[in-house]
C-alpha cells in the first residue's frame, strides 16, 4: 500500500488557502469518504500505452522512476503478464491497442470481445455482450463516479469502448488535446501531461470511484524512434511520465478524506513493441506487466509462469466487493490480496 506523509499546515496557510479558494473560486471536493457507493473503495488505473516489459525494469532498477517504483514495490507486481491472449489458439489476438484494451476492460479475449483491429473495424466489437466493466458498476450502483481520460490521438478507449458498451457509463468521458513540440530536429505529438492535468482536476473537484487514465507518449515514442531500451527517447519518455504520474498522486493525497479511502491504484500496458512497430507474437511485444497496489496486497514480484490481461477487469470489480456473475464470461479469476 502507499503511505503518503501529509505536512502540517499553520493556521496562518490554511486561513490563505481558504481565502484563496474562494477568490478563484476553486474548491476542492469534500469527499465522502468511507461513504461513497463501495464504503470507501475506489479505483486509479492508469494505462500506459506500448510499454514494453524490459523497459518498465530498467527504469526500476535505476531509480529513475520512483513512482512507478513505490506502486510496483509496495504492492503486487505482475512481471509474468502477456499480451496477445494466449500464444496458440482460439485465445490468441493481436499485439496492437484494440484487442488489448478490449481484453483489460471486458475481462475476455478476442473470441468473445471480437475486436482484432483498430480504426473503424474496432468498432466491431461485441460490448454488448461483453462490455467494459463500467457497465457492471453503473448498472449495480448508478450513482458511482466513474471516469476516462485520454488522448485526441487514440480515443477509443471512450469513443468505441465505453460507448459501445451502453449509454451514459461515465461521469467523466474526456479526451485531451495534443500539443505538438519540437525537440531538437524532431517534431513531437504528446498528450500524457494534459492527461495527468485533467486526473488531477477530476481528483480535486470531483469524487471518483474509478478514474482511468490512458497515456499515449510511450508508444508514440515507440512508432517515431523505437520501441527498445537502447532508444533514449523511448526511456526518457517514460521517466517523464512517472514525474507526471506524481502530480496525480499528489492529488490523490491532499484528498480532504484521503486516510478514510482505500484506493486500488493500476499500472499496466496493451502490449510491447520491437523495432518501430507491434501487432506480432515476439517476447518484446507480448511481454508486458500489471501493478496493483492497495490495503491487503502484500509486496509480491511475481514472475513465475504467466498471466494475461484478461485478469485486469475481474480484480477491479472483486476489489469494488461486486459480485462477479458466471453468464460475464470473464476469462481469469481476480487477483486477491
Amino acid at each position: 500500500m502507499l503511505h503518503f506523509v501529509t505536512p502540517p499546515v499553520c493556521a496562518s496557510a490554511l486561513i490563505f488557502s481558504i481565502l484563496t479558494t474562494c477568490l478563484i473560486g476553486q474548491v476542492m471536493a469534500d469527499g465522502p469518504g468511507r461513504q461513497n457507493d463501495f464504503q470507501g473503495r475506489r479505483v486509479l488505473m492508469m494505462g500506459i500505452d506500448g510499454c514494453r516489459r524490459d523497459v518498465m525494469e530498467q527504469v526500476i532498477k535505476d531509480g529513475s522512476a520512483p513512482h512507478f517504483t513505490k506502486i510496483a514495490t509496495e504492492g503486487h507486481a505482475c512481471w509474468n503478464m502477456e499480451a496477445g491472449g494466449q500464444l496458440i489458439g482460439v485465445l490468441n489476438q493481436p499485439t496492437i491497442s484494440g484487442p488489448g484494451w478490449s481484453t483489460l476492460f471486458t475481462g475476455v479475449f478476442a473470441n468473445k470481445h471480437g475486436v482484432l483491429h483498430n480504426g473503424a473495424k474496432f468498432s466491431a466489437g461485441h460490448f454488448k455482450q461483453y462490455p467494459h466493466f463500467f457497465r457492471y458498476l453503473r448498472e449495480l450502483k448508478p450513482s458511482a463516479w466513474l471516469g476516462s481520460v485520454v488522448g485526441d490521438t487514440w480515443p477509443e478507449v471512450n469513443s468505441i469502448l465505453i460507448a459501445g458498451s451502453g449509454e451514459n457509463l461515465a461521469n467523466n468521458n474526456t479526451i485531451v488535446a495534443t500539443e505538438v513540440v519540437k525537440e531538437g530536429a524532431a517534431t513531437r505529438e504528446l498528450t500524457d501531461a494534459n492527461v495527468a492535468k485533467e486526473a488531477v482536476h477530476c481528483l480535486t473537484a470531483e469524487n471518483p470511484d474509478v478514474l482511468f487514465l490512458h497515456f499515449l507518449d510511450v508508444d508514440h515514442a515507440g512508432h517515431q524512434f523505437g520501441f527498445s531500451p537502447e532508444i533514449p527517447t523511448y526511456i526518457s519518455t517514460l521517466r517523464a511520465l512517472d514525474k507526471q504520474i506524481g502530480t496525480v498522486l499528489e492529488a490523490m493525497q491532499k484528498r480532504p478524506q484521503f486516510k478514510d479511502e482505500s484506493w486500488l491504484i493500476i499500472v499496466t500496458t496493451d502490449h510491447g513493441g520491437i523495432k518501430k512497430g507491434h501487432g506480432g507474437q515476439s517476447p518484446e511485444e507480448r511481454q508486458i506487466f500489471a501493478f496493483f497496489n492497495a490495503p491487503g496486497f502484500k509486496p509480491t514480484a511475481e514472475r513465475d509462469g504467466k498471466v494475461f490481461q484478461s485478469l485486469v477487469t475481474p480484480t477491479v470489480l472483486d476489489f469494488l466487493q461486486v459480485p462477479i456473475k458466471p453468464e460475464w464470461g470473464f476469462e481469469s479469476a481476480p487477483l486477491k490480496p
